[in-house]
């Protein structure tokens, strides 16, 4: 018998940690991380893409998942950026907060 595909990924997103699907969208497309100086918004998102992949890792069967997320995030997210940094391949973002 298939899995009706709706209740497949209803429960997905109930074991990803999400009431409703609406909620799992804003997250995935993180539009609650807001740009800030510098490489803040950068790191906000890499940041977000270590915790999607938390998610994702908790929901995958035992055999496929990885035990140390934390070696995978810094090799496959954080230095990739900070080579690409190092090398003036990601612009500085021009502008700056008001203060007042």
């Amino acid at each position: 018998m298939v899995e009706n595909p709706a209740n497949y990924f209803k429960e997905y997103r109930v074991r990803s940690g999400f009431t409703n699907q609406s909620a799992a969208k804003e997250y995935l497309a993180s539009k609650d991380i807001f740009t800030a100086i510098d490489y803040d918004y950068s790191n906000n998102l890499n940041c977000r893409i270590c915790e999607i992949v938390e998610k994702l890792n908790s929901v995958f069967p035992s055999a496929t998942r990885r035990d140390n997320l934390e070696t995978f995030s810094k090799f496959f997210v954080f230095t990739p950026f900070d080579v690409l940094k190092r090398a003036g391949q990601l612009p500085e973002q021009s502008h700056a907060r008001a203060e007042g």
